[in-house]
């Protein structure tokens, strides 16, 4: 979980936590091509309809080049209501969000400065970073119609390590981000193959995510492994890897 790629992500996520625009709403009215491909991928991740009223439980390992793989413990409630605990930076963070109320304990101690908070990323978004966050990541393509994407109509022929993908491209009011999206699909199954963000600053570099496999999280088909790579050069940033919680 790098903070410096979180920057770039979390300044899409007001709608990540509620079930946005699914698959069947979508439907309702005529499809351009990118959101009638957009809807098969929600529809191939979450056909039962559960993101944001299904409680989910399960691990993300991150693992970095030349470090111990670490894994957090992740919960998110139907409600809104989230947990984290793992460690990050050499110490414990347990990380609640509760009726929309931040709870957090370093270390097993709820008071601890403002460097530690910063370190610990507790202090972005009003402390609800790790919510917001998470809830990006775990809940594409589901949370990606929202109300302020702009859906570019037209969905293109791509390639992502060697493989053909359909493309499109989703941009977002400048008050939201200002990165500039593509995402990526199977064009059998339609499922999520990646994603890449450009900055709208060409002095600053952007990054790809590859997807592979997956992992059965309740009833939602989640992207079990995502891996990082710098855009410019392709150099490999680390993997996530998502696993369900195991029941003793």
């Amino acid at each position: 979980m790098s903070t410096s790629r979180s920057r770039c992500l979390v300044v899409l996520v007001p709608f990540v936590l509620v079930a946005c625009q699914s698959a069947r709403s979508i439907a309702k009215n005529r499809l351009t091509p990118a959101e009638e491909l957009l809807a098969r991928a929600v529809q191939f991740h979450d056909p039962a309809g559960s993101w944001g009223r299904q409680d989910l439980s399960f691990s993300w390992v991150s693992k970095r080049p030349n470090r111990e793989p670490v894994p957090y413990a992740i919960e998110m409630a139907s409600n809104g209501d989230f947990a984290m605990r793992g460690q990050r930076a050499g110490m414990e963070l347990e990380y609640r969000v509760v009726n929309g109320v931040v709870q957090a304990k370093v270390d097993g101690d709820s008071e601890y400065s403002a460097e530690v908070g910063g370190r610990m990323v507790l202090d972005r978004e009003d402390g609800l970073f790790w919510r917001n966050y998470m809830g990006f990541l775990a809940g594409m393509p589901m949370n990606l119609p929202g109300e302020r994407a702009m859906i570019e109509t037209e969905v293109q022929q791509d390639e992502l390590e060697g493989s053909s993908v359909l493309a499109l491209r989703i941009t977002y009011p400048p008050e939201v981000g200002t990165d500039i999206w593509t995402f990526y699909f199977d064009p059998e199954t339609a499922a999520m193959r990646g994603c890449r963000f450009d900055r709208a600053d060409p002095s600053r570099d952007g990054e790809t995510i590859v997807f592979s496999g997956i992992e059965r999280i309740g009833e939602l088909r989640m992207p079990k492994e995502r891996r990082w790579y710098m855009n410019a050069d392709w150099r490999y940033l680390g993997m996530d890897e998502v696993m369900a919680s195991r029941r003793p």
